[in-house]
């Protein structure tokens, strides 16, 4: 299982979390939450930057350009300037950034300060192991170059996705997806930073598949075979979260209302545009089969009523018990909620209550408390927010901020009351 180390990056001065199926990150905002989902994606995209590396070593014929570890090197730091937006010479002192592929594989990213030239250097650093993997898979591709040049690209990710012991697609969907929805056809991707500029190219990849809607691509990949039953399961729930479907018209992004009506995106909701490409991006890769996603969604119920909160979130569950993996970052305690439901119905398992508890919680829904973690992302720090008796998000994370709410309503009764009694003394 891959694990994940951060230090002195940004506002977390400490987190250390083994990467299971779903990972659930809560806490105030600005307290490292999103910085930790990147440090995933950072990692998680490492593959990619792989085979650029490789493309451009093999472009090379005359080989008088960099060795593939230094073009992968070289890439690492060059995406970290991009995915976190700091200069080197801002970060801080003890920076470092670690990723376990496998008990053998790791990639570290850390600052250093050079004591002879007094000065900050970001040094990528693939331990030996993983270092002498590239070195052969690099004398590997050049002892067949002729035929490397005819070889499908779908083989280079399988064998690149075997060194890393990674064959999901990572897809980031950061915050501020209402604003992205309107903007996307008319902002280069590259005015962005790394994550958003990913966000959306993979939109703008899929949206030609998708102009006939969810249901469109349904009959693509089914065609006239029924389809199956997690597929509608999904489309009930993308139903109650969008409270309409999504088409392309004439070039023109929109929502068809459950009136017949439609509305265009740039006037739609702002819980339906946040929504939108949650539920497509969802949808698109649950009919793709066998092709698996590492989701990293951040606050997937921004401006969304609580009851569609709890929708979403048995979407994003669907999909994470489809074969998927998914981080969350989220504010919510209706998110956090919805989710103890899930693990708490998975308790039934194996019961004679077991047929009883799907009719309340449909099966396909519940989470497997082995395969999912959460922390309370506070002080720099990723604490494990997950009850060891109950295994479930310990309910004071859910019930803080509702204590804080009761705590100041009493106050002030106690005020009026207060009043009362003097005034009949």
């Amino acid at each position: 299982m891959h694990r994940l180390t951060i230090n002195n990056l940004g506002p977390v001065s400490e987190c250390e979390m083994t990467c299971r199926p779903f990972i659930v990150l809560t806490g105030e905002q600005a307290s490292g939450k999103s910085t930790i989902a990147k440090v995933l994606y950072y990692f998680r995209t490492v593959k990619d930057d792989f085979l650029d590396a490789v493309m451009s070593v093999l472009l090379d014929v005359q080989r008088q350009e960099k060795s593939l570890i230094k073009a992968l090197r070289e890439a690492l730091r060059k995406k970290f300037l991009r995915t976190f937006g700091y200069m080197v010479n801002e970060l801080r002192p003890g920076m470092k950034i670690r990723y376990c592929y496998t008990k053998d594989f790791t990639i570290t990213v850390r600052l250093i300060i050079s004591r002879t030239r007094d000065r900050k250097i970001l040094n990528v650093e693939l331990n030996k192991p993983l270092a002498d993997a590239v070195n052969e898979y690099e004398k590997y591709i050049f002892s067949e170059a002729v035929s490397f040049t005819k070889k499908p690209l779908p083989i280079f990710q399988a064998e690149i996705s075997k060194i890393f012991n990674d064959n999901f697609d990572a897809v980031y969907m950061p915050s501020g997806r209402s604003m992205l929805a309107v903007l996307s056809n008319y902002v280069r991707p590259l005015s962005f930073d790394y994550c958003t500029q990913k966000y959306i190219e993979n939109i703008t990849a899929i949206r030609q598949e998708l102009t006939g809607g969810i249901e469109g691509l349904t009959d693509y990949y089914k065609k006239d075979i029924n389809i199956p039953q997690i597929w509608e399961q999904a489309q009930r729930l993308i139903d109650r979260v969008i409270c309409g479907s999504y088409r392309v018209d004439g070039g023109e992004e929109r929502i068809i209302l459950k009136d017949g009506n439609s509305v265009r995106i740039s006037f739609a909701s702002s819980g339906q545009q946040d929504a939108l490409w949650i539920t497509n991006l969802l949808y698109y890769y649950l009919v793709q089969g066998q092709r698996r996603a590492m989701f990293i969604i951040e606050e997937p119920e921004s401006h969304l009523f609580p009851s569609s909160q709890k929708y979403i979130m048995e979407l994003i569950s669907l999909l994470c018990n489809s074969g998927h993996s998914v981080l969350v970052t989220t504010h919510s305690p209706y998110v956090l909620g919805a989710l103890n439901n899930l693990l708490y119905a998975w308790q039934f398992r194996k019961t004679d209550k077991q047929e009883r508890a799907a009719k309340i919680i449909p099966q396909t829904l519940w989470l497997d408390s082995e395969k999912f973690s959460a922390y309370f992302v506070r002080g720099g720090r990723a604490e494990d927010c997950i009850d060891a008796e109950t295994k479930q998000i310990q309910n004071e994370r859910i019930d803080e901020i509702s204590e804080v709410i009761t705590d100041n309503y009493e106050g002030l009764l106690s005020l009026k009351y207060e009043d009362s009694e003097n005034a009949s003394e």
